[in-house]
């Protein structure tokens, strides 16, 4: 999982730099490798660094690295060879840190680590937006939905004197606490009437309903703002809460009629 799954060796091998935080292994302390007695205190064979070679760093590491080879990709920064080391360390009487938390500055160029630099001051000011956005996301986060699906089998139905479409409409109540919700339509409200099941409804906290819903208008209205003929209205499904009225969502969809060719043709079919 460490290996192929785990995004973290991907982002830290493009953030790295030379002032970073690694797991690190001390060369000039622990080189030459080389067993020894445990009881041997202080004293160690000639030309012998402080690790005894003993692998358990890289028993303890999760994805299996050798941690004395060099930073690689597939570290994930556990310091399970950290602790690992010490305890060996203690065995030997020797101090703690042949592997430790250190820099590549502080390490290799024994220079004292920048806190402040271009790169750290650009990453607080990237993780700053998206913790903006985030907090402005919850915040403008409305606590209902809705969505609606119009009957696809059928554009609309005739029962002179009007044309009648039908919907399946899915609300959903996000918030906390029940609320009772009222469908509306945004625009046409003098020509378009809704026809659904007892209003308002009521939900739970995280409930969802699909209502079956039908609009109905006359058909001679509708030509008079369907100008150019399309046999096609724009309108705008509302869901508000009863309790709260400025709190709404909002779902677009068309309405559908016979235009005018559509009604000519018609007319022509009846009369054979």
């Amino acid at each position: 999982v460490c290996l192929y799954m785990c995004p973290y060796a991907r982002f830290q091998s493009a953030m790295f730099d030379s002032d970073t935080l690694i797991v690190t292994y001390d060369k000039s302390r622990g080189e030459q490798r080389g067993s020894r007695r445990v009881h041997d205190g202080e004293k160690k064979p000639a030309n012998l660094g402080d690790c005894i070679d003993c692998q358990l760093c890289v028993q303890v590491c999760p994805t299996g690295i050798d941690i004395r080879n060099g930073l690689q990709m597939e570290c994930i920064q556990c310091a399970a060879c950290i602790d690992a080391c010490n305890d060996i360390m203690d065995k030997i009487n020797k101090p703690h840190g042949l592997v430790r938390y250190t820099t590549t500055r502080q390490q290799t160029l024994k220079q004292p680590t920048r806190i402040l630099r271009p790169r750290l001051v650009i990453y607080c000011l990237v993780m700053g937006a998206l913790i903006a956005a985030l907090g402005y996301g919850l915040y403008a986060r409305k606590p209902l939905q809705i969505d609606s699906l119009k009957d696809r089998n059928q554009s609309y139905k005739l029962a002179s004197p009007l044309v009648i479409n039908s919907y399946s409409i899915k609300i959903t109540n996000k918030g906390q606490t029940s609320a009772n919700y009222l469908i509306g339509l945004q625009q046409h409200t003098d020509l378009l009437q809704l026809h659904y099941r007892a209003s308002p409804i009521y939900l739970t906290p995280g409930e969802s309903m699909a209502i079956p819903l039908t609009i109905s208008a006359a058909e001679a209205s509708l030509y008079t703002i369907d100008t150019a003929g399309t046999g096609n209205l724009h309108i705008t499904f509302t869901l508000i809460n009863s309790n709260k009225a400025t709190v709404k969502a909002l779902s677009r969809n068309e309405f559908r009629f016979p235009s005018p060719a559509e009604r000519a043709k018609l007319a022509r079919d009846n009369a054979l």
